[in-house]
């Protein structure tokens, strides 16, 4: 069967998804950032850090043990009051031709009147053709939990298309990208409306076709600016077509250290060619897939808003995205996919933004030894169940819980915090990230818990929670 360590989610769904994510209360932001704001360093950071310490969770819940030896140093970092960039049909034009040199975009139809020509018509009866059996459908799948489903959605698809060809034209009917932004139901019907305001365009790239989703959304309970491009036109059969060519481009050896700079060095040079402001990459790393015998790679690639030189750390999240003093905007993010070869799999930038003002060249932050102190009171308030240390489903184990964390790194940078809610701004400002990783128990049998496919591994460092260095305060809004 199919094991996977990561996942993507469609694009509609996942803005839907994250749309939903609102209308946690929020309190003032402390006076004391405000009040500190403005103050100087008087020298970088430079210390040692060590200390080692347990930490349980005041419900009992999760246990945390503190193992930290590293050095920390930076030069004084700035604090940036910043606000969201409201995207433009030229905005998606360009982040399009970046990411697509020298290509043609055409306009989407709506998902009710796709138009195909007679070659394109048969270019998706050629790849469906080639699936259309239950041995190819257990290979590309790993298994057969998908294989009937799939296999009567190809067989109502390419009749579908076998009667298209009748009546499709020669030439392509798709008309030029305007890159004007359409009301949501210009493209689509099965969506409830937000009043969105939508682009899709598709694009054929070598041997792939892709299609370009940018979403606009200025009213509701959180603002949306956004550009994602995912493989196929995302008409018809959709997700089989998008597993399709995953399969193609990633089912290929592991990518070599060399590789993964390479990939690097490509995608920062697309981000300096999108004029979206400064941005830069910030993790690597490697989504393995496993479906039955077969192995999928991609590389993933994460980037940052800089400021002053300096770029955002990454990782933060948002946990309400609502409240009194939160922005109301993602934290900003572009992510990339890329197959060890260099396909694009899958692109999303999310939440641009724009500098307001730079309020400190270099701020002063509070001693290391009273935000360790801080660090520590804070993982105290939080046990199992918080947002900060579940990562799957909690109904999927059925029984209570418990959690061993080790928390063995800290990250010293730039942090969005909120600002109040007068003009939609935020800042970022000097914070410790604080890292670690967490292992899950039965609470009452004390046995480990296996997380089930497509949840994270327990190896992998994650974020635990986001200490402001200017005030000690902890960031729990954005």
């Amino acid at each position: 069967m199919k094991q996977m360590k990561k996942s993507l989610s469609g694009i509609l769904a996942a803005v839907l998804w994250i749309s939903a994510m609102s209308g946690c209360a929020a309190e003032k932001p402390d006076s004391a950032f405000r009040q500190n704001m403005t103050a100087a360093a008087t020298a970088p950071l430079d210390e040692k850090i060590l200390l080692t310490d347990t930490v349980t969770s005041q419900d009992g819940t999760a246990e945390y043990t503190i193992c930290l030896n590293q050095q920390l140093t930076s030069p004084p970092l700035p604090i940036a009051q910043a606000v969201p960039h409201r995207l433009t049909g030229e905005d998606v034009k360009r982040v399009a031709q970046a990411l697509f040199a020298d290509a043609v975009f055409y306009e989407r139809e709506h998902e009710e009147n796709a138009a195909y020509s007679k070659e394109q018509l048969q270019k998706r009866i050629r790849w469906m053709t080639e699936l259309a059996s239950r041995e190819a459908l257990t290979e590309l799948y790993g298994g057969e939990e998908y294989v009937e489903d799939t296999l009567e959605s190809l067989r109502f698809w390419l009749q579908k298309y076998t009667v298209q060809m009748e009546t499709a034209p020669t030439e392509n009917p798709h008309t030029p990208c305007e890159w004007t932004f359409q009301k949501d139901r210009h493209y689509a019907a099965s969506y409830n409306s937000w009043g969105d305001d939508w682009i899709i365009a598709t694009v054929d790239f070598g041997e792939v076709n892709y299609n370009v989703f940018a979403v606009r959304r200025d009213a509701g309970r959180d603002k949306l600016n956004r550009i994602s491009v995912q493989l196929g036109d995302g008409l018809g059969n959709a997700d089989v077509e998008m597993r399709y060519l995953r399969a193609k481009l990633c089912r290929t050896p592991k990518p070599t250290r060399e590789q993964i700079d390479s990939l690097k060095e490509k995608a920062q040079a697309m981000l300096n060619r999108m004029g979206m402001g400064q941005w830069e990459i910030s993790f690597a790393g490697v989504i393995e897939e496993h479906y039955g015998s077969a192995t999928e790679y991609q590389v993933q690639l994460c980037a940052t808003p800089v400021f002053q030189g300096v770029p955002a750390l990454y990782g933060q999240q948002i946990p309400c995205l609502a409240g009194d003093v939160a922005s109301d905007y993602h934290i900003s993010t572009a992510t990339f996919h890329f197959s060890v070869n260099g396909d694009l799999i899958y692109f999303d930038l999310d939440a641009p933004l724009e500098i307001k003002s730079i309020v400190n060249d270099g701020a002063a932050i509070l001693p290391t030894e009273t935000l360790l102190e801080r660090t520590k009171e804070y993982l105290a308030r939080y046990g199992v169940d918080s947002q900060y240390l579940v990562f799957f489903p909690m109904e999927w184990h059925q029984k209570p819980l418990s959690c061993k964390v080790s928390v063995d790194r800290l990250e010293f940078g730039l942090l969005r915090t909120a600002a109040e809610k007068k003009d939609g701004s935020f800042y970022y400002t000097p914070a410790f990230g604080v890292y670690g990783r967490v292992s899950y128990y039965d609470k009452e049998s004390g046995e480990p818990v296996r997380l089930p496919s497509g949840f994270p591994d327990v190896e992998i460092d994650r974020p635990l929670i986001w200490v402001n260095a200017v005030d000690g305060s902890l960031i729990e809004e954005a």
